[in-house]
């Protein structure tokens, strides 16, 4: 229903206490929000222990304390008012930003729908300070506290009953809380950190100055089994620096919830580096696979641009294609050295400062001792060799000069198709190809309007896919790289997920995996053989097995 104005209304300057409201929801989305921004505020403050404790879920009751410097008395008013901050005074420094907050609205929008309190007590002095945000005369008074400052967030959202009635379950809100403590925790090992909820201790972190003992705090944050398969690895080049944990692709999982990413200490969602993490793995990864990864990338302020978002999890950069090519190129570096090399190393990047190209060294066996071979393999240099016949449909026997070799060719069927189409997405678009009959396709009412609020993801997706009538679809035209699947199977499973609420590239291996199972397999000798080879480019030994004549042996004869 489209929402009109029943009469004119003269243009007229919003109150104080309404246009705070209105900025708080940039800054305070839910509980966690206010966490983080005075996490963010306690580790601008140089704070070395900070302890955060909440209750309900953080909607009675957050609090957060510091031995940070503190705030001076006639200061207090000035921190919980808007536009009011210590971190920057020109423009020249806004364009240079060393804290990780900076705006100086984050204690003002929270005060504006809360019931906030402030404690405070500077460096060098014995006399403490508070001040109360719902107090209308923000009159300062004395206080017991130890240096450092205390803020108290008490009933969120209890002037703003349309925002509060949002909120999830408290075990929700509880653990998005968790998940903000522990991001900011993996990024600052020098300070150590308590966390409670509801008087109960959740975890408690000492200040991790050796690499034993941030070993120790990224084991118990990320689990011991990343810890188990990560290895630290250290690049630098050019006033960049790329450090942390990565991992192989033999620990991948099934969501993207171990992957931390920072820029100079502050957490960021960024697409640039998304994709260059993601280019590095994808050729690695089972489709609807993810990489586990804690990474930090140390850069000049003055290349990025960290102004760009309320709430600071997207970050602009000056040179991005450098930064691209230089996270791109050591995490293939690391991989590709099997994740052996854990001290700092020369990345090959030129004096000029732009990256070398980067070659994934040939795929060779290791360890196979040679075997005899037919003449007509002789002097074949392909890894995979020549194919020589299908096995059950799932499996392509070849022979190469290390032997037999036996390829799980439908899970090299998913990942090829997933970079297909993971590439043509990227390069803005998926091509697709009329079907010489169009389809109709029995569907539920349900699944039919899902079609028609979701023609443009299905666009993009290479489907022309539209309602045929209350219970039908009509498929017109599929992706290229599918052609030979059980088409009409592949569009029921993918209206079996709710596709309005997701993004068209996390239904990627999803389709990969269904054109797949579906895909009719040639078995000509050609046809196998021009599999073989886009196999090899995967570089993934983890779709084929080499047995050597020995071993073949061994199979046949055992001792």
């Amino acid at each position: 229903m489209k929402a009109t104005l029943t009469m004119p209304r003269p243009i007229r300057q919003l109150p104080v206490e309404l246009a705070n409201q209105i900025a708080a929801g940039e800054v305070v989305e839910r509980p966690a929000s206010v966490v983080k921004e005075l996490l963010e505020n306690s580790l601008d403050a140089g704070a070395t222990r900070i302890e955060i404790s909440i209750s309900r879920g953080g909607l009675q009751e957050i609090l957060i304390r510091d031995d940070g410097r503190g705030i001076p008395q006639a200061e207090l008013p000035l921190a919980i008012s808007r536009h009011a901050t210590s971190k920057i005074t020109n423009l020249k420094e806004l364009e240079n930003i060393h804290s990780l907050g900076f705006r100086g609205e984050a204690l003002a929008s929270i005060g504006s729908v809360s019931r906030m309190q402030l404690l405070s007590c500077c460096e060098g002095r014995t006399d403490a300070w508070q001040i109360d945000c719902n107090n209308d005369d923000l009159s300062v008074q004395a206080a017991s506290h130890p240096v450092g400052t205390s803020i108290i967030v008490r009933d969120l959202f209890y002037n703003t009953p349309a925002r509060r009635k949002f909120m999830r379950a408290e075990k929700t809100e509880f653990r998005y809380i968790d998940e903000v403590v522990r991001r900011i925790a993996l990024s600052h090992f020098n300070v150590g950190f308590t966390f409670k909820h509801s008087d109960r201790l959740v975890y408690q972190l000492a200040p991790a100055d050796t690499e034993t003992a941030q070993n120790q705090r990224v084991a118990k944050l990320c689990g011991k089994a990343f810890m188990e398969h990560a290895v630290q690895i250290d690049f630098s080049a050019h006033g960049l620096r790329l450090w942390g944990w990565i991992t192989g692709p033999e620990f991948s999982r099934s969501q993207n919830d171990l992957q931390h990413f920072y820029v100079n200490g502050r957490i960021i969602r960024d697409r640039l580096i998304s994709h260059a993490i993601r280019q590095v793995y994808q050729e690695r990864l089972y489709p609807g696979r993810h990489a586990a990864y804690l990474l930090q990338l140390e850069i000049a302020a003055s290349v990025v641009d960290v102004n760009v978002h309320p709430t600071k999890h997207e970050v602009r950069f000056r040179e991005a294609r450098m930064v691209h090519d230089f996270i791109h190129h050591s995490l293939c570096e690391a991989l590709s050295g099997s994740l052996t090399n854990t001290a700092p190393v020369n990345t090959g990047w030129n004096q000029g400062g732009r990256p070398q190209i980067y070659a994934s060294p040939a795929y060779a066996p290791a360890n196979y001792a040679p075997a005899k071979v037919s003449e007509a393999v002789k002097g074949f240099n392909y890894p995979l060799g020549q194919a020589k016949a299908l096995l059950l449909e799932g499996f392509i026997m070849a022979e190469s000069k290390q032997g037999l070799v036996l390829v799980d060719v439908r899970r090299a069927q998913k990942m090829l198709l997933f970079q297909k189409l993971n590439q043509a997405l990227d390069a803005g678009g998926i091509r697709n190809r009329p079907l010489l009959i169009p389809k109709s396709i029995s569907v539920t009412a349900k699944q039919a309007i899902m079609v028609e609020k979701s023609q443009a993801i299905l666009k993009q997706l290479g489907f022309d896919l539209s309602c045929n009538g209350p219970e039908s679809v009509m498929l017109r035209m599929i992706p290229v790289v599918v052609a030979g699947a059980d088409v009409e199977q592949l569009v029921n499973c993918l209206l079996e997920k709710d596709i309005t609420q997701q993004q068209p590239r996390d239904l990627l291996p999803f389709i990969a995996n269904i054109a797949a199972e579906t895909q009719s397999q040639q078995d000509s000798p050609d046809e196998l053989n021009r599999l073989l080879r886009e196999i090899e480019t995967l570089n993934a030994p983890s779709l084929w097995r080499c047995f050597t004549a020995q071993e073949l042996y061994s199979l046949i004869n055992p001792v």
